[in-house]
């Protein structure tokens, strides 16, 4: 992100701050426009940095965990709209009662955004595997005929280095020994 990305992001919070307050009232739709312009300018920043980036989303494995990505994307979603609104509405009373839904709306938010990532974390697939794990798993399912089986653990192993590391070759010509252990097997039967 750029200089202008964090400077727009520090007026657009201090500008909500400003709104909230309504610190200027003789002000209050001047506020309001410079407020809406600057946080353009913030989420135009933000999304044109990200275009240079390549987002990799994994898929949970479980339901749970989707369901509540799911939920925390549609809670964030409302809040904004309901941030917008408060921004726009003039009304006390409807300004006190988004103000509160919005407060309580955010610790919502961050309560199921700690439960889901601890659900995320606790429901993980697979821990975090050396490559000594994944070749003695394979060497395992070798011993027991299961030869794709130790052919998907030698290419977790190669996926978790890089290509100018040696083992890769190595791992590589294992992985071809298998395969023909395997044909080998084949043709006996």
């Amino acid at each position: 992100m750029t200089l202008f990305t964090y400077i727009s992001g520090v007026i657009t919070v201090l500008g909500f701050l400003l709104q909230l307050r309504d610190v200027f009232p003789t002000h209050r739709e001047a506020r309001k426009i410079i407020l809406l312009l600057v946080t353009g300018a913030f989420v135009g920043s933000i999304i044109g940095s990200l275009q240079a980036t390549q987002l990799v989303i994994q898929t949970p494995d479980n339901l749970l965990v989707l369901i509540g990505y799911i939920a925390l994307i549609a809670l964030l979603a409302l809040l904004l709209l309901t941030s917008i609104g408060f921004l726009l509405t003039e009304n006390k009373d409807r300004k006190e009662t988004l103000s509160k839904f919005i407060a309580n709306g955010f610790g919502a938010a961050l309560l199921l955004g700690f439960v889901v990532a601890l659900t995320s974390g606790m429901m993980s697939s697979a821990p975090d595997m050396s490559v000594d794990d994944f070749i003695l798993l394979s060497k395992h399912r070798i011993q027991i005929d299961d030869f794709d089986g130790a052919i998907n653990m030698l290419e977790k192993a190669q996926s978790k280095l890089s290509s100018s590391d040696s083992r890769t070759v190595l791992l590589y010509q294992e992985i071809q020994s298998i395969k023909k252990l395997q044909i080998d097997q084949l043709k006996t039967k």
